[in-house]
């Protein structure tokens, strides 16, 4: 958290906003947004913010259409701000890496030009295999960016707010590549695909998202204060599951028919989540590998949805979907 807010000290208006598709190769809907702004960045410059710019994640992924070569380039950003660094010095620890996502962070870091400080606003380009809607993850909760998230939910038809927090447990993220920054999650979709009407609604919403930033750039003193506003938002929760698995680490059971698609339906105990392939039902509190802290949370009334269900990317990392609360923040 401390990070976060050393990076938002700064009164100045957003006048720079970078947008930024293909972190992960296979995600071609965010890779042809990022065409299209590059091609057309009139249509996305908005008053007072006199900047904006394209830029490609993972260009080699983007080549082979893969998520990633190496490792997950989403978990390679770690730099810590200080004296810029030459190109020279950049391309040295380039070369000085194995692993090219790891040395793609630090290239993409300096492209941005974000190496002696953050870029001031960041949109990062995403789409998913679960049935996430259209989504709109910050990676905080103060006035501006509850601001910012309310007034592009009402210019964003069913989008969904989704706070996940600097304790979302995701080190490495291109969250440390700005100042403030939006997730545009967009699902289902499947990878590999271009899906142009998903494409027609994220552009909708970059544009969108430009127009929020002018107007709060005209608005400083929302920047420090709620002023009566209200927002709903589904808050990240340190609750995820993995399938169980059998001795070789392959899931040994299925998502349930139910359960699949089920991104922000209310989880109770009795929640059937897993089916086994003889067909046995597994309930929430059944299902083996349930966080203990999950079913004392549901127990004592709290509320918790699902996310990312059945997300395709993260049966490697073993999940099989994460969790948020609902909650109105005043």
């Amino acid at each position: 958290m401390g990070q976060l807010d050393e990076r938002r000290r700064e009164p100045s208006a957003l006048r720079r906003v970078v947008v930024l598709g293909g972190i992960h190769g296979n995600e071609r809907t965010g890779v042809h947004a990022v065409q299209y702004v590059r091609n057309q960045p009139e249509q996305f410059q908005c008053g007072s913010v006199e900047v904006v710019e394209g830029f490609y994640g993972n260009p080699r992924a983007i080549q082979r259409n893969v998520r990633y070569l190496d490792r997950d380039l989403n978990r390679c950003f770690f730099y810590e701000y200080g004296a810029p660094l030459t190109e020279t010095q950049v391309q040295a620890r380039v070369a000085g890496t194995r692993e090219y996502e790891m040395g793609r962070a630090l290239m993409l870091r300096s492209e941005i030009g974000a190496l002696a400080e953050p870029a001031p606003f960041l949109i990062d380009l995403h789409t998913t295999t679960a049935n996430m809607g259209m989504s709109l993850i910050v990676n905080d909760e103060d006035p501006w960016t509850l601001h910012f998230c309310s007034r592009l939910a009402e210019r964003v038809p069913n989008a969904r707010i989704v706070s996940d927090g600097p304790t979302a447990g995701f080190a490495g993220t291109t969250a440390s590549l700005a100042r403030r920054q939006l997730t545009l999650e967009v699902g289902p979709l499947a990878q590999g695909t271009l899906d142009v009407r998903a494409l027609e609604r994220m552009i909708s919403a970059i544009q969108a998202a430009v127009q929020v930033v002018d107007e709060l750039n005209r608005e400083p003193e929302l920047a420090t204060s709620m002023n009566g506003l209200e927002v709903a938002l589904y808050r990240w929760l340190p609750f995820s599951l993995d399938y169980p698995r059998d001795a070789d680490s392959v899931p040994s059971v299925s998502l349930h028919p139910d359960f699949n698609g089920s991104d922000f339906r209310l989880l109770t105990l009795e929640t059937p989540i897993f089916q086994g392939f003889d067909g046995k039902e597994l309930r929430l509190q059944d299902a083996a590998g349930v966080p203990h802290e999950l079913l004392q949370f549901l127990a004592e009334g709290g509320r918790a949805c699902p996310m990312f269900v059945g997300e395709s990317a993260y049966v490697e990392k073993g999940l099989a979907f994460l969790t948020a609360e609902p909650v109105l923040v005043r």
